[in-house]
């Protein structure tokens, strides 16, 4: 049966309506008039994907020193989506950067993207570092000047 009523399960509830899509559950649930919507996915921890990030790391506009810029990490393709981000100088975190919420591409590999204002100046190193699962690496940003 596509959708059954368990409404008689829940006397606090109007009506509650579960349904399936091959690897999904609905669940539509009544509270005096209101619609509360929940998707589950099926087996969502059991999903044996494990994909490495791939890292781009560059700015808005071309490096030129003592010129404010926007430095950019774009991080796609990983799953799980355990992962954290981090904007560098020199080592150490860049304060006020920006991430944009986790989105997910087909086949549930994931892509975040952080950013944050800066200003590079000539000998410092600007760099991402990626910590996805236990791995953690960086990646360094290339002025082409």
């Amino acid at each position: 049966k596509a959708c059954e009523n368990l409404s008689r399960a829940f006397k606090h509830i109007q009506d509650v309506c579960l349904s399936e899509i091959p690897g999904t559950f609905y669940f539509h649930f009544h509270f005096a008039g209101k619609l509360l919507k929940i998707t589950l996915l099926k087996n969502w921890f059991l999903l044996d994907i494990n994909a490495d990030p791939k890292v781009q790391v560059y700015s808005r506009n071309p490096g030129e020193y003592g010129k404010k810029n926007v430095l950019i990490c774009y991080v796609s393709g990983f799953h799980p989506p355990d992962i954290t981000i981090e904007l560098l100088k020199n080592g150490q975190e860049i304060p006020h950067s920006h991430q944009t919420d986790l989105a997910f591409e087909q086949g549930w590999q994931f892509h975040l993207t952080k950013h944050a204002d800066f200003t590079p100046q000539a000998g410092e190193e600007y760099s991402c570092r990626v910590r996805h699962m236990s791995n953690t690496k960086t990646y360094t940003w290339e002025a082409d000047m």
